[in-house]
């Protein structure tokens, strides 16, 4: 790779989390919630659900739903010029030059 400049910046790039998928576990979810889960599937369909960090649950379709029951995989994004790559420690954004 050729570096034609390095830039360190002072202030961390616009970076957002977001919610990639929520995985749930169907085989306590359903015998648990039974005819609810087709709501509550479809609430998260929809993006009509709100994750609670601080008590551990998923209110969704009328229910709170124990953190045990499912999986939220979050992905974050970078809108600006270039191409973000991440490390544990460090966000780097590329920028290809023609």
């Amino acid at each position: 790779m050729h570096v034609a400049d390095l830039e360190v910046l002072d202030e961390q790039p616009e970076i957002t989390t977001e919610v990639a998928s929520i995985d749930l576990d169907y085989s306590t979810l359903g015998p648990k919630y039974g005819s609810k889960v087709g709501d509550i599937d479809a609430g998260i369909e929809s993006g009509e659900y709100e994750i609670d960090d601080d008590a551990g649950v998923l209110r969704v379709a009328g229910e709170e739903l124990e953190d045990d029951l499912f999986d939220v995989s979050l992905e974050r994004t970078y809108s600006g010029d270039g191409e973000m790559l991440e490390t544990e420690s460090a966000v780097i954004i590329v920028n290809h030059d023609e």
